[in-house]
């Protein structure tokens, strides 16, 4: 049998890019997972979303066995971000779950500055219709994890996914990548991905070269400046909108429309919610760097 690897997240970490431009066209990959072949990533779901009451070992290796054939040379590979969420269930209950169907595995988990993240995930839940400001849903989130109670915010405690992790696959299999690499030099963070899975560098360089690693961010500047192009009556916007690419476009009058319905809404953090996020990680992330050796501290992350 191959290698088996297996990408879990986390979530808004471009993993939706990573899976549809590199994991299932490279070549020298056998890919299993989301933006895979449907069954795969059926399967997949089932190990990840299904209750402990209606799971099923037996029905999960039949699946197995209709996608993955016993003679596979390629390293392959298994994607999907709610591997290491918390909302489908214990993170450690989907560890074993994989544990007891792929065997021994390396696995990859790539992680990003919880300040940044709770912005995304504010945005892409469309939370905005139920809350006036990010740092009002921050605050909220922090309140219920304190009381013990479950959030979406389970999901950011990277020491917690990783421990459960490295507890089921080992230490030395597990490894941990930071977005903000990513961003900084692409072409780097892919290389390393590719080095691990012993496929070939430049063909998965060539292949996320050029393409979007995340959806459209929005920052306070962004904001400001698709308010300016996209509010109603701009003369701006016939004369620049071929200039935009369409994608981006969409973004801006996403936003532009957003900000004109919430008058007043902070689409940054406040101090208060950043001292939210540094009471809920600062002690998790401290025990990633002691654990794992993860370098955050220039990442600017709550530690």
């Amino acid at each position: 049998m191959s290698r088996i690897y297996l990408h879990i997240g986390a979530s808004r970490t471009a993993s939706t890019s990573l899976q549809m431009q590199l994991f299932a066209r490279h070549p020298g990959l056998f890919y299993l997972g989301k933006a895979g072949p449907e069954a795969a990533y059926d399967f997949c779901k089932y190990v990840s979303f299904t209750n402990v009451d209606e799971y099923s070992e037996k029905k999960a290796r039949t699946k197995l066995q209709e996608i993955l054939p016993g003679d596979v040379e390629l390293p392959v590979l298994f994607s999907l971000e709610s591997f290491s969420s918390p909302e489908f269930g214990p993170i450690g209950v989907q560890a074993r779950r994989v544990r007891e169907l792929l065997g021994d595995a390396t696995v990859i988990y790539v992680i990003r500055r919880q300040y940044t993240l709770a912005t995304s995930h504010f945005f892409k839940k469309k939370l905005y219709q139920e809350f006036a400001s990010i740092g009002e849903w921050v605050l909220e989130n922090a309140a219920l994890v304190s009381d013990g109670r479950h959030a979406s915010f389970g999901k950011m405690d990277f020491w917690n996914v990783a421990k459960e992790y490295s507890t089921v696959f080992g230490a030395e299999n597990l490894k941990i990548f930071q977005y903000e690499d990513l961003v900084e030099d692409q072409g780097r963070f892919v290389e390393g991905i590719c080095g691990l899975l012993g496929v070939d560098k430049k063909t998965g360089i060539d292949l996320m070269a050029g393409r979007p690693f995340e959806n459209v961010t929005f920052g306070s500047r962004f904001v400001s400046e698709s308010t300016l192009l996209f509010r109603k009556g701009s003369p701006f916007v016939n004369r620049i909108r071929t200039l935009i690419p369409q994608r981006l476009q969409y973004g801006m009058q996403f936003i532009a429309r957003y900000s004109e319905r919430r008058k007043g809404s902070d689409v940054g953090l406040s101090a208060d919610a950043r001292r939210a996020l540094e009471g809920l990680y600062v002690e998790s992330n401290r025990q990633l760097v002691r654990d794992f050796g993860v370098c955050l501290d220039e990442r600017i992350y709550p530690i």
